[in-house]
C-alpha cells in the first residue's frame, strides 16, 4: 500500500511537534501510535536528518529497554553496538514497515528492528563460536613445543 503525501506536509519539525514528542510518556497507547504514525511519515517524505531525532526520542526508553534484554557474547560486540545496531535498524525499518494506520506501530516497529539485531547478534554468536582465542591457541601451540623439543 503506498500512501501519498502532499509535499507541503514536508516541513521541518516544529516546536509543536517536538513539544508532543517530549511529552509522549504522558499519551495514550493509541495517542502515541498516532504520533508516530505522523513522525514516521514525515520521515519517509521529508529531510530525513531532522526528523530522526524526533523518532529516536520518542521511542528512547523502548528502545533501552530492549537493549538490556541482550546478552552480547564475545570481545567482539558490546552492548553499546547493540544499542546502535537497534536504532540503525529502527531508522531504516521506519522506512519500510508496512504503513496501513497507526494501530500498534510503536510495538511493529520495535518487534521488527529487534528481530533483526537478534538474528545479527545469533550470526555473530555462531562465529565467534567457530573461532578459537588467541590466548587458547598460544597455550595450545606452547604445550605442543614442551613436548616436542626440536
Amino acid at each position: 500500500m503506498t500512501i501519498a503525501i502532499p509535499l507541503e506536509s514536508t516541513r521541518p519539525p516544529g516546536a509543536e511537534v517536538r513539544r508532543r514528542v517530549a511529552n509522549a510518556r504522558a499519551l495514550s497507547l493509541k495517542e502515541r501510535d498516532g504520533l508516530l504514525y505522523e513522525l514516521v511519515l514525515e520521515y519517509r517524505a521529508g529531510n530525513r536528518p531532522l526528523w530522526a531525532p524526533l523518532i529516536l526520542d520518542f521511542m528512547a526508553t523502548s528502545i533501552k529497554i530492549r537493549v538490556s534484554r541482550y546478552r552480547p557474547q564475545g570481545p567482539t560486540m558490546t552492548i553499546g553496538d547493540v544499542y546502535q545496531q537497534l536504532v540503525c535498524a529502527v531508522l531504516e525499518d521506519a522506512l519500510s514497515i508496512p504503513l496501513a494506520g497507526p494501530a500498534r506501530l510503536e510495538r511493529r516497529l520495535l518487534l521488527r528492528s529487534a528481530d533483526r539485531v537478534s538474528r545479527g547478534l545469533q550470526r555473530e554468536g555462531g562465529l565467534q563460536q567457530e573461532f578459537e582465542s588467541l590466548e587458547a591457541w598460544a597455550e595450545e601451540h606452547e604445550r605442543d613445543n614442551e613436548e616436542d623439543p626440536q
